[in-house]
């Protein structure tokens, strides 16, 4: 499925307008996310720039002007998708988010970019093709919120339900790139407005880079966290339906993860370059035969980017 499908009509050199398949601007380097050639990293960093989906269909209206020495940028987007998640614990769960829209505003002054960019939707989940269950999860979940409902737990099984939830994300951007050093902040919040078995998830990463010829180094520290999901503590501990719902939870709660990363770009033609990184993830949260623990990974890798 095509990511860009999409017609623009721009009537001024400050307005233009799509209408179609676009990349959703969450973050400050959504539009050029799979352009590896265009930042530092071999891929940005997964603590912020991990989504189920980058697309929307709708319209996007975009507007530039200038105030003194400043430049800004300002767009308003609105649309739906759906999209199936393909790793993870959440594969083959289908999101539907619909009434979806997003206001953004960038400035630039001199050696200074600034961003922030405020979303709204309204998501819901079909777990019918979870891939790792056996059986069809959706029907489980149904079945699991009418025995709550059944048993007279009316909170626990309407904060079940994955429908029609709304949600925001914020995100915030702050660079500063003189043509040697580059720096780069970038967070995001995410939270739904219902109470549901989603977290709320909470992400930055810090970058600082030196540029010395044709070639470039850089290191980021990058956190994600989230929050337990908002069922309430209507369900005791006790209860025959207290590890079900906790294991509905689990689906929709990434773990937390830190990581550290150094690595080198290095320019050795026109269009194209060479990257090396060592990311090192302090603790990160894997799963063993007989246990789940905390481990210390170091990843390795490298890559030719280019463009054409």
């Amino acid at each position: 499925m095509a990511d860009w499908a999409y017609v623009r009509y721009q009537p001024r050199s400050d307005f233009y307008w799509q209408v179609g398949r676009m990349r959703v601007p969450f973050f400050l380097y959504s539009e050029s996310i799979n352009v590896g050639y265009s930042y530092p990293w071999i891929s940005p960093p997964f603590a912020v720039y991990q989504i189920p989906f980058w697309s929307v269909d709708g319209i996007s209206l975009n507007r530039s002007l200038s105030f003194h020495s400043v430049d800004f940028e300002f767009q308003l987007y609105g649309g739906g998708a759906r999209t199936e998640s393909v790793a993870g614990a959440t594969a083959g769960v289908v999101m539907e988010n619909d009434k979806q829209f997003g206001v953004i505003a960038q400035a630039t002054w001199q050696n200074w970019t600034s961003r922030i960019a405020l979303h709204q939707a309204s998501i819901g989940f079909d777990l019918g093709g979870l891939r790792s269950t056996g059986s069809d999860a959706g029907e489980q979940l149904n079945r699991l919120i009418a025995s709550l409902e059944a048993a007279g737990y009316h909170q626990t099984a309407r904060q079940l339900e994955t429908e029609d939830d709304k949600s925001h994300l914020a995100n915030l951007a702050l660079q500063y790139d003189d043509g040697r050093f580059l720096m780069t902040a970038e967070g995001s919040f995410f939270t739904t407005h219902n109470e549901t078995p989603v977290s709320d998830i909470k992400n930055y990463y810090l970058m600082a880079g030196y540029r010395d010829g044709n070639f470039q180094y850089f290191l980021t520290h990058s956190h994600f966290n989230t929050s337990p999901p908002k069922i309430s503590g209507e369900l005791p501990p006790d209860s025959p339906f207290y590890a079900a719902v906790s294991a509905v939870t689990r689906v929709f709660r990434p773990q937390p993860t830190r990581a550290w990363a150094a690595g080198v770009r290095w320019d050795f033609a026109e269009k194209m370059a060479y990257k090396f990184e060592a990311i090192y993830f302090p603790d990160l949260r894997a799963v063993h035969p007989i246990e789940v623990r905390d481990d210390d990974v170091l990843l390795v890798r490298m890559g030719v980017q280019t463009i054409f």
